[in-house]
């Protein structure tokens, strides 16, 4: 498997900011960046809380990698908050 080493960081594929939150979402090698593989080999974090999904391949954990609002919970709670104050 190629190796991962995105900003410095050891198994980042990439990063992004969300658009919808603002927040930094990275995309890793699972076992490269030391998370747990177990259930997948590739990962999803919300770099601002540490929330992670695994997934089964890089396409799909691509996928997930601009919107956390749809995984961590964290994002999804300050999206619901946000709503019901708009209401």
């Amino acid at each position: 498997m190629r190796r991962y080493e995105c900003n410095g960081l050891a198994g980042c594929v990439e990063q992004r900011r969300s658009r919808k939150t603002g927040f930094l979402v990275g995309l890793y090698a699972a076992e490269q960046a030391d998370l747990d593989a177990s259930a997948g080999p590739w990962a999803t974090i919300c770099e601002e809380h540490g929330h992670i999904v695994n997934h089964d391949t890089l396409a799909l954990a691509r996928a997930h990698l601009g919107d956390p609002t749809g995984w961590c919970e964290p994002c999804m709670a300050i999206e619901a908050a946000t709503e019901g104050a708009a209401q």
